[in-house]
């Protein structure tokens, strides 16, 4: 009996390693191209399963120009997390079974905006439905605006369709809808409560979604890469890229604002930043008071209605198409 059970074991054990030896065979080109697909040039890597162990263990076959290199002391976290990603949609692509969707939360944390559109693009016309027909429904988490923007480019395309939720934990999640105007009007309420300490996250929130609808809007151009840091805020980059293209259009005579509309937008600039921004960039929080804050946020709504116009007496004020464009 004994004999039969330690063969039966090693058979099953040999079965078990060569499938195991197959599948991951299969799986590597797929987790190179998919890390390919990302971008990270002059790095090709490799994947092989440790002696006597079910881990996987990650090298760099090439590495601008150099074999066989462990990656642990040479790759950022963005590349590493780049790996781990690749591989794991590689796996997940050939060998899902019955579940017919993954749940990714904030997977592009680590990434400049660049490789996040890169991972995104993968996602959607590689490995995701509707573009691959035999894929994976992706359930993607994130707080990131810069990736909300790109999902509203392309929510009419026919190949792409995204839903914000907002909810309350262990009690309900529902469909969000109107959600900047809650940013607003709960931002508002805690400043008038005196809240200061939560409500000036609010603010910051309501400032980038309300700069980053601008740019949308009037089609201004943005860095293709912008800074996360103590000094160059995402709300620092998109003011520069606004009041760039307003002085550009100026220094051409093509500006559709008329000159009270560029007053109110240095003013309103000015007290943004000088109220907020400014203080927010040095990390002196204990700056901000609830009453500068509201004017913060005054300022902020007067500072996009300075890009409308209205169409007709009585009627809703409208964005400009562009800005050098009224409609």
């Amino acid at each position: 009996m004994k004999r039969f059970l330690d063969s039966a074991s090693d058979c099953f054990g040999a079965a078990e390693g060569a499938l195991s030896k197959a599948r991951l065979t299969a799986v590597e080109p797929v987790f190179r191209a998919y890390f390919d697909k990302l971008s990270f040039f002059g790095v090709v890597p490799t994947v092989t399963k440790r002696a006597n162990s079910e881990d996987l263990q990650i090298a760099l076959a090439d590495f601008h120009g150099l074999q066989n290199l462990s990656p642990q002391a040479l790759l950022s976290e963005s590349f590493r997390n780049a790996f781990a990603i690749a591989l794991y949609l590689a796996a997940a692509s050939l060998y899902g079974g019955l579940p017919k969707f993954i749940v990714l939360d904030d997977v592009t944390s680590s990434f400049d905006a660049g490789h996040q559109n890169f991972l995104v693009e993968l996602l959607r016309t590689t490995f995701a439905r509707p573009a691959n027909a035999s894929g994976l429904q992706v359930i993607l988490l994130s707080h990131d605006t810069m990736l909300e923007k790109l999902f509203n480019k392309h929510s009419n395309t026919g190949t792409w369709w995204h839903q914000r939720l907002e909810g309350v934990p262990q009690l309900s999640v529902l469909p969000q809808a109107g959600a900047v105007n809650k940013v607003r009007d709960q931002t508002i309420s805690m400043l008038q409560a005196g809240q200061v300490d939560f409500a000036k996250e609010g603010v910051r929130q309501y400032l980038e979604y309300r700069l980053s609808d601008l740019i949308l809007r009037l089609r201004i151009p943005v860095p293709v890469d912008v800074a996360f840091n103590d000094n160059k805020q995402l709300a620092h980059e998109f003011l520069q890229a606004i009041e760039a293209a307003v002085k550009l259009h100026q220094a051409a005579n093509s500006l559709v604002l008329d000159a009270a509309q560029v007053a109110g937008l240095n003013a309103n600039v000015a007290t943004i930043v000088g109220n907020f921004l400014s203080h927010w960039g040095t990390g002196q929080t204990l700056s901000f008071s609830g009453p500068s804050l509201l004017g913060v946020m005054q300022s902020i709504d007067k500072y996009c209605e300075c890009f409308t116009f209205g169409p007709s007496p009585g009627a809703p004020r409208q964005f400009y198409k562009s800005l050098h464009q009224r409609t």
